[in-house]
């Protein structure tokens, strides 16, 4: 007969018990909470955020951009997809509201040689450009450039496209220091959940 009455065995089934628990949960969170990267993107061009209902968002092409060594044109010198993409919330009658904004960390080139369009797939790109920003321009405020609306009962997948010009203005000489002028700039997001 057992003289410790099966304490022996109780402990070690306990000690197995949570090291398969602790497994478990492990897995799990990591499974949940990881990102896959498709494609030609990096992780820096992936941005994922969960809201507390538990909608994952990613931001694909976010990546920023870097423009040296241009001159005045009519066509874009950067064209790039912007895509946000949200997983489904079964059920839910909750909508969200989306927000692209422009962030120029350094700009040298003069106010309004930058412009840029950033147009919803699908629509006719506006014949209006928006400055990028103002010369000697250095992490300002990002500015509002897009929003809307979407319930996140479906899955969306909201794709805009960003085109960069420099515009040629006759009226004033471009051309001193081309060579050296850059500006860096990308797009961000937010998305906030309508509670109904």
């Amino acid at each position: 007969m057992n003289e410790n009455g099966g304490k022996n065995n109780t402990i070690l089934l306990t000690v197995i018990a949570i090291a398969t628990l602790l497994v478990v949960v492990t897995g799990a969170t990591f499974a949940y909470f990881a990102a896959q990267v498709k494609g030609n993107d990096d992780g820096t061009s992936i941005q994922i955020t969960a809201s507390e209902s538990g909608t994952q968002i990613s931001l694909e092409g976010a990546e920023a951009l870097d423009l040296t060594n241009i001159y005045p044109r009519t066509e874009a010198w950067a064209t790039k997809d912007i895509t946000l993409k949200n997983t489904p919330v079964a059920g839910s009658s909750t909508t969200a509201t989306y927000t692209f904004y422009m962030n120029v960390d350094t700009n040298s080139f003069e106010t309004g040689d930058l412009q840029f369009t950033f147009t919803k797939k699908g629509e006719t790109e506006s014949t209006t450009k928006k400055n990028l920003g103002a010369a000697g321009t250095k992490g300002e405020t990002a500015t509002s450039i897009a929003t809307g609306t979407v319930n996140i009962s479906t899955a969306n997948v909201i794709t805009y496209t960003l085109k960069v010009y420099f515009v040629d203005n006759p009226n004033k000489n471009q051309n001193p220091g081309e060579g050296s002028k850059t500006a860096r700039f990308y797009v961000s997001q937010t998305w906030v959940e309508n509670n109904q």
